[in-house]
C-alpha cells in the first residue's frame, strides 16, 4: 500500500510538472501572439503614414498642374 500511495504520489508530481511546462508554453504562444499583433499594427500604422505623406505630396504637385493649366487658359482666352 505504501509503494501505491508512493506511485501515486510520484505520478501526480509528474502530471503537475507536464502541467505546467504545457501552460507556460501556452503563455508562451499567446505572448508571442500578441507581440506578433502589435508588430504588424506598427507596420500598418507606419505603411499607412507614408501612403498619406504620398497622397499628400501628390496632390500637392497635381494641385500645382492644375493652376499652371487654368493659368494657361485664361492666357489663351486673352490672347483670342
Amino acid at each position: 500500500m505504501m509503494k501505491t500511495a508512493q506511485a501515486a504520489e510520484e505520478q501526480l508530481e509528474k502530471e503537475k510538472v507536464a502541467f505546467e511546462k504545457l501552460k507556460q508554453s501556452e503563455r508562451w504562444a499567446a505572448s508571442a501572439g500578441h507581440e506578433l499583433v502589435r508588430s504588424l499594427a506598427k507596420l500598418l500604422f507606419d505603411e499607412r503614414k507614408l501612403w498619406k505623406e504620398a497622397c499628400a505630396r501628390e496632390n500637392e504637385k497635381l494641385f500645382r498642374v492644375l493652376q499652371e493649366v487654368n493659368n494657361l487658359k485664361a492666357a489663351n482666352a486673352t490672347l483670342v
